[in-house]
């Protein structure tokens, strides 16, 4: 077992473009956690100071505020649920206010285990969610739920005073603490000793936040299995130390000492970006880094220059194989690009522009997987530096020329947990805009009914609601196709119901449209709201309702016939039929316009039969000659 199939099922974010896949190393938390990641988490959980109390508050009052809580916040409030319910057997809910979330909407489950995450919410939203707070956790609490908040730190003052007995200060834990906690969930317990006892490791560990430490257990267990590593246990802590560190002492030699050499800069740069591919793109990188950054060509003839091959096994730690050129130390080439990104800022623009420019560059011709790998470093040197901003301004660069690209890229990006909240809320800023490009609207749609759409079910969907206002009404189209890949998930798919029926009610002329879209797709033959429960039925009913009394009359008459359709399966027909008829509500309106839509329509004659029998039946003339009243099922 390799280390990438250790932690293939812990939610790490995957960049997919069109087919190719690479993994990112970075743990996401979804909005619903499930037992495998909960259980994972709890393995490797170092409780912080103050965890008594939060446990202890979850017991007694099923609710607790935590306060103070920046760091490992979500897993501490995570891992809390979990002991309180004494069984790892139930996932957990997290929702993270965001602009537009409303907490009245959000179904919550008997018994369910449910995070609500107030620290990056906008100042309306935390308003709201302290109405909640104080009016209807009391319904949840009811069904046996148990909560647990994080608080922002930027809650009124009424709202502390009155729930201030349900609020504990949450402190950080210790680096040695965190360090056992993941080396021992991993099996490396021996290595503990040697480890803990390092005055190097002590050293380069002290005051690290538990993100960081938990990256240095993950060194350390990668080169623990690594084969081609150092076989002396010394050699090899010095070399996780070395990787941890970023390889700084060697790179402030390798790169910092080349003050006069900008090609072995830009070389060593170009290797990193493309560890592992193909000497003539390396080389391709090359030239076009030393034309971003305006260095003069040292041979204007290329007939007297060097040859590449020689140029590139001077750079320490290059190893040539066939074509291809990779680092053999762990984690140098991340590591490169990390040193020059965080020691050099005067390096960043270019380095961004580089990056934008290369993977599409014609002489380069990348293929999928070579994009798809400079899209994942790239995505990984800006989170590592909490810098959003590029991956926004590259992505929008992209999607001109290759929208599958920009699109995989934001994807990957929404749901990374170092910078995820920022790209988040510049996809919101993209979606508000009625007159943004079009492929720029369709990336985002993309990105909704993709990793964001499965992660943050309730964020994607404020998103494609924004965006369904879109002045090109093909946007819709692409909102209606994202919000039908999010209802997939079973758990998202009341979400997306009661959004869809929203859309529907209370939105514009043009969120209509694509609340029409959604609700057709996901209740058409196959949809993922075929077959529903009781609850949901009434939604559904509302919702047609709503379609039926709507301004486009082209729509739905279209959408009307797509349900006749589905009628001609004699399986299918009284539950469609019925559905129907009932979402007129017995609206005398409504049920004319279903009747003349049926005898307009041109399929099957025992579904016209049918319905027309059910119209009569349920229009109020017929039934006040019967002496009856209409029932609604």
């Amino acid at each position: 077992m390799t280390v990438d199939d250790r932690y293939a099922d812990t939610g790490l974010p995957v960049l997919n473009i069109r087919g190719s896949t690479r993994l990112v190393t970075q743990f996401v938390l979804h909005d619903r956690v499930d037992v495998n990641h909960v259980r994972w988490l709890r393995e490797r959980f170092a409780p912080p100071p103050g965890y008594t109390g939060v446990v202890t508050t979850l017991h007694l009052r099923r609710t607790v505020l935590l306060h103070r809580c920046a760091a490992g916040g979500r897993t501490t409030g995570i891992c809390a649920l979990a002991d309180v319910g004494g069984v790892l057997d139930r996932p957990v809910e997290v929702v993270e206010v965001d602009d537009g979330t409303d907490l009245r909407l959000r179904a919550v489950e008997p018994g369910a285990l449910l995070l609500v995450d107030l620290r990056t919410a906008p100042e309306d939203d935390l308003r709201r969610a302290e109405e909640w707070f104080a009016d209807g956790v009391a319904e949840v609490l009811a069904r046996g739920a148990r909560l647990v908040v994080l608080l922002s730190g930027r809650e009124s003052r009424a709202f502390l005073a009155a729930h201030g007995e349900l609020c504990v200060d949450v402190g950080t834990p210790g680096p040695e603490h965190v360090l056992m906690a993941h080396l021992s969930a991993d099996g490396l317990t021996g290595h503990l000793p040697r480890v803990l006892g390092s005055p190097a490791v002590r050293a380069a560990l002290h005051g690290a936040a538990p993100r960081d430490v938990a990256r240095f257990a993950r060194t350390v267990l990668r080169v623990g299995v690594d084969r081609a590593g150092p076989a002396d246990p010394d050699e090899r802590l010095d070399h996780v130390l070395s990787a941890h560190r970023h390889w700084s002492d060697l790179l402030a030699r390798e790169f910092d000492g080349c003050t006069t050499d900008d090609h072995r800069r830009a070389l060593l740069l170009s290797l990193a970006l493309f560890d592992g591919g193909r000497s003539c793109v390396v080389h391709r990188a090359e030239q076009v880094l030393l034309g971003i950054t305006g260095s003069a060509d040292p041979c204007s003839n290329p007939l007297l220059g060097r040859a590449f091959a020689d140029r590139v096994t001077e750079i320490d730690g290059v190893v040539v194989e066939g074509q291809r050129a990779r680092f053999a130390r762990r984690d140098y080439a991340a590591s490169v690009l990390h040193h020059v990104w965080s020691r050099f800022p005067q390096l960043r623009d270019p380095l961004v522009e580089w990056i934008g420019t290369v993977a599409l560059d014609e002489r380069a011709a990348l293929d999928r997987a070579e994009q798809a790998g400079l899209a994942v470093r790239f995505l990984d040197l800006c989170a590592a530096g909490g810098s959003a901003r590029p991956v926004l301004d590259v992505a929008a660069r992209w999607v001109r020329t290759d929208p599958s690209l920009a699109a995989g890229l934001l994807d990957a990006a929404a749901v990374d947990d170092r910078i995820g909240g920022e790209v988040r809320r510049g996809l919101l800023r993209w979606a508000r805009q009625p007159d943004l490009d079009g492929r720029l609207a369709d990336a985002v749609a993309r990105v909704c009914g993709g990793d964001l759409g499965r992660v943050h079910p309730e964020l994607a969907l404020v998103r494609l609601g924004h965006l369904a206002e879109h002045d090109d009404p093909r946007v819709a189209r692409h909102v209606a196709a994202a919000a039908g890949e999010v209802a997939r998930a079973p758990a998202a798919l009341p979400l997306v119901l009661g959004k869809a029926v929203a859309w529907l009610r209370d939105g514009s002329e043009r969120q209509w449209l694509a609340g029409a879209r959604v609700l057709c797709a996901i209740t058409g033959a196959g949809g993922p709201a075929e077959h529903l429960p009781g609850r949901l039925r009434l939604v559904v009913v509302s919702g047609w309702n709503a379609l039926l009394s709507g301004p486009d009359r082209v729509l739905v008459t279209a959408a009307v016939r797509e349900r006749l359709v589905q009628a001609i399966d004699p399986v299918a027909r009284a539950r469609v039929l019925e559905a129907l008829v009932a979402a007129a509500l017995g609206d005398v309106d409504l049920l004319d316009l279903l009747g003349m839509t049926a005898d307009r329509w041109r399929g099957d004659p025992a579904v016209v039969r049918d319905l027309l029998a059910r119209l009569d039946r349920a229009h109020p003339a017929s039934i006040r000659a019967a002496g009856g009243a209409l029932v609604l099922r």
